[in-house]
């Protein structure tokens, strides 16, 4: 999408610069606070479908970036919004306002799912939240119950890591850089979803977004307060590979007006 000189680029697929503080601020952070919303309901409410959240989060991501990309970019994703800063696509006030509406969003569709079942049905499911279980916090019954295998908060930061490279590289290459921008970008991005999702199942989750762990634990934890356990691999592991992927991207893969490096090199 091609950007006349007055624009500012927002986010993933562009967002025009609007006079006024609304078009420029307001609606923007709305989008952000409803698209993480319904992404949340969805992610946490498809726990109740074994073995298939991963797909419903990749094919609600594809619609919600159709949908409210033109507005904010569609980050949904702390993670996300990192990655176009340090990328030069969106300022630093927008930022801070898009993590809040994410932050917000996220306990908010959280606590729609918890409003939408009974007790014992959202207890069985655990909330939709994510876990990761490490040998201080392994417990058979947890264990067999979320199909997880125990692993160590290393090698869990090390998949969250790598899980969102792949996804943060597939937003930038797809929907970020002046030359590789695609209409395709939400099918892409879906799809990284989704493969992230399936492939951090048995260890993580495949979170990919620290509000995606955050929401449906701030909801859950008045049933379990150890969902809070090992939380923290949610948060370091994203914004790691979010910082690992920009730098990937502006060093080496990045179009000339955005790469730092072999500017002159054909």
């Amino acid at each position: 999408m091609d950007l006349d000189e007055d624009r500012e680029t927002m986010g993933l697929l562009g967002h025009t610069h609007q006079n006024g503080i609304y078009k420029r601020y307001v609606q923007p952070f709305l989008a952000e606070l409803v698209g993480t919303t319904l992404f949340l309901y969805v992610a946490t409410m498809s726990h109740t479908i074994s073995g298939l959240s991963p797909l419903a989060q990749g094919f609600v991501f594809v619609v919600l970036v159709g949908s409210l990309g033109h507005i904010s970019g569609a980050h949904f994703n702390p993670a996300v919004t990192l990655a176009a800063l340090l990328c030069g696509a969106i300022r630093i006030i927008p930022a801070v306002t898009y993590v809040g509406a994410q932050v917000t969003g996220a306990v908010l569709g959280a606590a729609l799912c918890r409003g939408s079942m009974k007790n014992t049905s959202y207890i069985s499911i655990g909330g939709g939240a994510l876990r990761v279980y490490t040998n201080e916090s392994y417990t058979n019954e947890s264990v067999s119950h979320q199909q997880q295998f125990v692993v160590d908060s290393g090698n869990a930061v090390v998949v969250e890591m790598m899980l969102t490279t792949l996804l943060i590289l597939c937003i930038l290459m797809t929907a970020i850089d002046t030359k590789g921008k695609t209409l395709m970008a939400p099918l892409t991005i879906g799809f990284a979803i989704g493969a992230g999702a399936f492939a951090g199942s048995s260890t993580t989750g495949g979170a990919m977004n620290p509000v995606r762990a955050f929401g449906p634990a701030v909801a859950f934890t008045t049933f379990d307060d150890t969902v809070w356990d090992n939380h923290w691999i949610y948060w370091v592991g994203p914004f790691s590979g979010s910082i690992l992927a920009a730098i990937i991207y502006r060093l080496f893969l990045a179009h000339d007006d955005r790469r730092l490096l072999f500017k002159k090199i054909n």
